[in-house]
């Protein structure tokens, strides 16, 4: 009986683990961070990203990409530095507006790539990493402003959420 218990035990164990380890980052033991459900309760599409500090994950809102965490802080808790760049800055504008490459640097940010989880895609973020935020947003997102029609759900969240 204790014998057949513990094959039981062992099968249940190493099938979690081979399950968790497929399904990839996020569905591992425990509950997911809230940043993980907000994503999909906006109707926006999770995308899970990586670079060589780390893995988190980008929601893409229409045309908008910023990071779910960031996004999640900004609505619950205060306007991540992203988020407050974003919305000062209707579109691009100064003597960067032609590159949003240019114009991360521009607004005080440093361009990064992503590498995009399970795909063999890219996504550039501008990362503003002063004073422990290390917020990401989109480069296009930020360089297209929230006066876009592709950013105007996620403009309209921020601008609801400074309030």
């Amino acid at each position: 009986m204790q014998t057949k218990l513990l094959l039981v035990l062992a099968f249940i164990t190493s099938s979690s683990a081979f399950a968790a380890e497929r399904m990839g980052p996020g569905h591992g033991v425990g509950p997911a961070h809230p940043s993980a459900y907000l994503c999909s309760s906006l109707k926006g599409k999770t995308i899970n990203v990586y670079t060589d500090a780390g893995e988190f994950s980008i929601c893409r809102l229409e045309l908008a990409e910023v990071s779910t965490m960031g996004l999640w802080y900004s609505l619950k808790v205060g306007i991540e530095k992203a988020d407050a760049v974003f919305l000062e800055h209707p579109e691009a504008q100064g003597p960067a507006a032609r590159n949003p490459e240019d114009y991360c640097r521009f607004v005080g940010g440093r361009v990064e790539v992503v590498m995009i989880r399970r795909e063999s895609g890219k996504i550039k973020t501008c990362l503003f990493d002063t004073d422990g935020d290390r917020s990401r947003i989109g480069l296009n997102t930020l360089f297209r402003g929230p006066s876009h029609p592709g950013n105007a759900q996620l403009a309209k969240l921020l601008q609801k959420a400074k309030r």
